[in-house]
């Protein structure tokens, strides 16, 4: 789906809200979610924002080459 986002490389301490944020600046978002190993309960480093509209997933991507959440390029 062209309005879905795959993050890699998140921090283990970056929350939902967090990742929410980094993103909410670039258009209307429905979800962002860190992906959570539920056996372990820890972040596997990756998450998924989706947005509503699709211009706005290249519009992060672009302004977010590099980008540095926590210390660690996403």
């Amino acid at each position: 789906d062209s309005c879905k986002l795959f993050v890699k490389n998140l921090h283990p301490h970056v929350s939902h809200s967090e990742l929410f944020q980094t993103f909410k600046p670039f258009g209307y978002i429905y979800s962002a979610k860190v992906n959570i190993d539920e056996q372990i309960k820890v972040s596997k480093g990756t998450g998924l924002v989706i947005f509503a509209n699709p211009d706005d997933v290249t519009n992060a991507i672009s302004a977010l080459i590099g980008h540095e959440l926590k210390g660690q390029k996403i």
